[in-house]
């Protein structure tokens, strides 16, 4: 029970974007935001403050992660949580640089993807934020304790419908999460671009992540290699091991498969 209430889960299929979310939606992501909207409002009454990472503003939810992820990829300012006081229903839309807004409805599925994710990275600093209030710890100035957060994130293939540089930044994602508010990532991936940033990050050394906490278990799909093997990224930006066969190599042996073909008249 403990470890199911510290896990979030974003599947590979994500459910479909809806113009307008109830709270008798199947949406995952949509259940979790009423949840903590509510819990949201609760601590408000409760302590007459206000609290990271939501902060209201003319009826609408602002997502601070989200947000400046938002502005990292460069496809907008912020998302706004607009609810319909009619029927209690809510709106997610996407404020652009012209400050035009877009329902996500009406954004490309590599986007909406995008955009799940880091809402589940808010909702789980959210949900960090108020259990650590609600265990009368007190609330601590709009700032997180790292150690305090025993939330794992959950994901199945990030990558989907990204353009390479958008996989390329989902390291800086995971590694910025971590950084704000101690989150944990299990992640499963097919994209190269993730990796090799990871590395880079590594390298530079300005990250705060424990190379021991930090490990590859690649998958091998051939009976000559082993089926899994157990791959860290070292101090340097290198690997401990490479990867099998047909994987980060394949883009480098296609070109030379190019190159060697017979010339055709």
């Amino acid at each position: 029970q403990i470890l199911k209430k510290n896990i979030l889960y974003l599947p590979t299929y994500r459910s479909k974007p809806q113009r307008e979310y109830s709270r008798s939606t199947d949406n995952y992501l949509a259940n979790k935001l009423f949840s903590i909207h509510d819990g949201h409002l609760k601590i408000v009454r409760e302590t007459s403050s206000r609290i990271t990472p939501w902060n209201f503003k003319s009826m609408g939810m602002r997502f601070i992660f989200t947000n400046e992820m938002i502005k990292l990829f460069g496809f907008g300012k912020y998302l706004t949580f607009t609810p319909n006081n009619y029927n209690g229903n809510f709106e997610l839309l996407l404020v652009g640089t012209n400050n035009e807004k877009t329902n996500i409805c009406d954004l490309g599925y590599g986007i909406y993807n995008l955009i799940s994710l880091f809402l589940l990275i808010d909702i789980a600093a959210a949900d960090i934020q108020i259990d650590y209030i609600d265990n009368k710890k007190g609330i601590f100035g709009g700032k997180y304790i790292s150690k305090y957060s025993d939330k794992i994130v959950l994901i199945e293939e990030p990558e989907i419908s990204l353009h390479p540089n958008y996989q390329s930044l989902l390291a800086d994602v995971f590694f910025q999460a971590h950084h704000k508010y101690g989150l944990k990532f299990i992640v499963e991936t097919h994209s190269e671009y993730i990796i090799r940033k990871m590395q880079y990050l590594i390298a530079k050394g300005d990250s705060d992540i424990s190379l021991d906490d930090l490990l590859i278990y690649y998958f091998g799909n051939k009976e000559s290699e082993d089926r899994i093997k157990k791959i860290k990224i070292l101090e340097d930006g290198f690997l401990s091991e490479e990867f099998g066969s047909g994987f980060v190599d394949e883009a480098t042996k296609t070109i030379f498969d190019i190159w060697t073909l017979p010339k055709r008249n």
